[in-house]
């Protein structure tokens, strides 16, 4: 698994992209009782994202993401 760590960029980037077994999925990190707390760029990037067919994953738990490359 590679991580890389795009918090510093800010805006509509999320804060990590996880590449494992031919996947990469854009993760916002959240605090527990949070996850509904995006900003409006946040938000933005988020949607943006699944115009083009990208789920991005708003995740409080480790298990959020790796959840999403289970059966591939």
């Amino acid at each position: 698994m590679v991580v890389w760590d795009t918090a510093d960029l800010g805006g509509k980037v999320l804060d990590i992209i996880v590449f494992w077994k031919g996947k990469a999925v854009p993760v916002e990190i959240k605090s527990e009782g949070n996850e509904i707390d995006l900003t409006d760029s946040e938000r933005s990037g988020i949607e943006e994202l699944k115009f083009v067919g990208v789920k991005a994953v708003i995740a409080t738990r480790i298990e959020d993401i790796l959840e999403q490359f289970k059966g591939g």
